[in-house]
């Protein structure tokens, strides 16, 4: 007689309410309550979640055009000195990057730069304060070079906020190109101490503010293809991530009211420098590869771990970067399309960030716009009240970072340094 069991069968289902039933048994009288927690964002997180609490509508959003989660692995050069600037773009090219990002001056000799990089291959990205005269440069190098401007990927974007009006030209002048040119940065906010709502609202009031500017002399499918969002990822794994996909679901959202028939907007994510020490440098590549997962997951276009040395040295930029080769040909993460679809939790948080997102993005168009918030201070103020929450939830260790607050060789404080462009600046000082 065989022994084999017949394992095609479902197993019962079991309902919410019969889950709750369960650990309150085995809490042996202790409330169910003590194991709820309050996050920073201010949501009420219960210790489990059921397939009750997942929402009808899916939170992710597919920015990349892709069959996978590919992802594009980034290095960034701040240009001092345009040989030098070379030499380490090179090297991160050998290393396996495919995006570099440029942070160059008003001036800058394209052909030192760039020599040798096959720039018709790979994602180019500069960051600069006069973005139309490089752009012009660009093209008369490529042209040199018997290269399709308009055939290059990547972008040209002005360093900080500027006007529509510099947008409109910078748009006009890359219109018929492949780059991205308009730059809707939440990193300052994040360093600042916001929320993740906070930094999603705050996107949201960008983008409508310059969508509303600019659909009057381009149409809504030209104006997305020309976005690139730039976003920190911070020390809350799951939160990031959901972070990013309610990102581009509020976004999407706003597009599809401008009556955009396709997605083709860049994510660039970037691992927080927050919390990192030039102590236990390792813990640092710790939390640069916890951030990278988190914007993977979260579905981010590129991903950038800066160098976790202080000394800012060959072999610290070369395994933040191989941190990243390890996570797409070991770990694959990028083979599968949100891979944190069906997580209740995940989905959960994805919907509270995106409500609550909303509700602050209609607050500040209810005040007349992003940029009128800016001027009387009250986007300041709204920073600032959860700034001083998280220096003192830090200070306090009701926040442990390890090598930071906790198991740590020096103790280091959360404070308040300079103001940033009307915003808060958190630094972490050694006391």
């Amino acid at each position: 007689m065989s022994n084999t069991r017949n394992l095609s069968f479902d197993f019962p289902s079991i309902s919410s309410t019969e889950w709750l039933n369960k650990i309150e048994q085995d809490l042996k009288g202790k409330p169910y309550e003590n194991l709820v927690w309050n996050t920073f964002e201010g949501f009420t997180i219960k210790p489990n979640h059921h397939q009750q609490d997942v929402p009808s509508t899916s939170y992710n959003v597919n920015w990349n055009n892709t069959n996978d989660n590919s992802f594009l692995i980034a290095h960034e050069v701040v240009v001092k000195n345009e040989a030098q600037a070379n030499t380490d773009a090179l090297l991160a090219l050998k290393n396996g990057v495919n995006s570099l990002h440029f942070i160059v001056s008003e001036t800058v000799n394209l052909s030192v730069l760039l020599n040798n990089v096959m720039i018709e291959i790979i994602d180019l990205n500069f960051t600069t304060q006069t973005p139309i005269a490089l752009a012009k440069q660009l093209k008369t190098y490529a042209k040199t070079h018997s290269i399709s401007f308009n055939d290059l990927n990547g972008s040209i974007c002005y360093r900080t906020n500027t006007t529509t009006k510099n947008l409109n030209l910078l748009v006009h002048e890359l219109k018929e190109s492949n780059l991205a040119c308009i730059s809707i940065n939440s990193s300052q906010l994040h360093y600042a101490g916001a929320t993740c709502t906070q930094q999603i609202a705050v996107c949201l009031a960008q983008l409508n503010e310059i969508i509303g500017e600019l659909n009057h002399e381009f149409t809504i499918d030209e104006l997305t293809k020309k976005l690139i969002f730039k976003t920190t990822i911070g020390y809350d794994y799951f939160m990031e991530m959901s972070k990013l996909r309610s990102l581009k679901y509020t976004v999407q959202a706003i597009l599809n009211e401008y009556g955009a028939s396709k997605s083709s907007c860049k994510l660039v994510a970037t691992a927080s420098t927050l919390f990192w020490t030039d102590e236990d440098e390792e813990n640092n590549l710790i939390r640069g590869s916890i951030s990278a997962m988190a914007a993977s997951i979260g579905g981010a276009n590129t991903i950038y771990i800066p160098t976790f040395t202080s000394a800012n040295n060959k072999d610290g930029t070369r395994l933040s970067t191989n941190i990243l080769h390890i996570l797409t040909e070991e770990s694959n993460l990028n083979k599968v399309i949100d891979p944190a679809n069906g997580s209740y939790y995940i989905e959960s948080l994805s919907k509270q960030l995106s409500e609550n997102s909303w509700e602050l993005f209609k607050k500040i168009e209810a005040e007349g716009s992003y940029n009128t918030v800016c001027k009387n201070d009250k986007l300041h103020g709204w920073i600032l009240e959860k700034t001083k929450q998280l220096i003192e939830a830090y200070n306090n260790n009701k926040l442990s970072f390890i090598g930071v607050n906790t198991y740590n060789k020096s103790n280091y404080s959360l404070t308040l340094g300079e103001s940033n462009v009307n915003l808060p600046n958190l630094k972490l000082v050694k006391r």
